[in-house]
């Protein structure tokens, strides 16, 4: 009898672990003002230039513990929030731009002109990385943000 409570008991236990979350048992990563992050690009044309722009900055405060998002620059932001700039008509906050759906017709449209806008107002790179022969590329030791990645070559 009591084997049989026993091993209720440890089925019990099992499916209640079994029940939880995944990221339960996930690493914590601690964010700081001065966190970090990759980006690393999957099946590109090996020895393409790749350069990463970054358009928006994510600063964090410790004290609310929020996230505040900006345009990284004012040719960045006038890009975005000038319709007729952008060529789509619309102006994009940076929230509207956040909302936006990978893959979205709105989404390409808007950054169908980007490289020709970048190269057109020299707005330098933050970093360019060459493809490797497996494919891959590895932009290292970014700043909080999101980065606009295109060939140069």
């Amino acid at each position: 009898m009591k084997n049989k409570k026993l091993v209720t008991l440890l089925l019990a236990l099992v499916l209640t672990l079994a029940l939880l979350p995944m990221s339960v048992f996930a690493a914590q990563r601690n964010v700081t003002a001065d966190s970090k992050a990759s980006i690393t690009i999957e099946n590109a044309v090996e020895n393409d230039v790749l350069a990463a722009y970054n358009v928006v900055n994510i600063t964090y405060n410790a004290g609310t513990n929020t996230l505040a998002y900006a345009w990284t620059s004012e040719m960045i932001k006038n890009y975005f929030e000038n319709g007729t700039t952008n060529g789509t008509g619309t102006a994009y906050t940076v929230e509207a731009f956040a909302a936006l759906t990978d893959d979205s017709a709105d989404l390409k449209a808007l950054l169908a002109n980007l490289p020709k806008y970048l190269a057109d107002n020299s707005v330098a790179a933050v970093d360019t990385q060459t493809v490797a022969a497996d494919g891959t590329a590895k932009f290292a030791n970014l700043a909080m943000g999101e980065y606009f990645i295109r060939p140069t070559s």
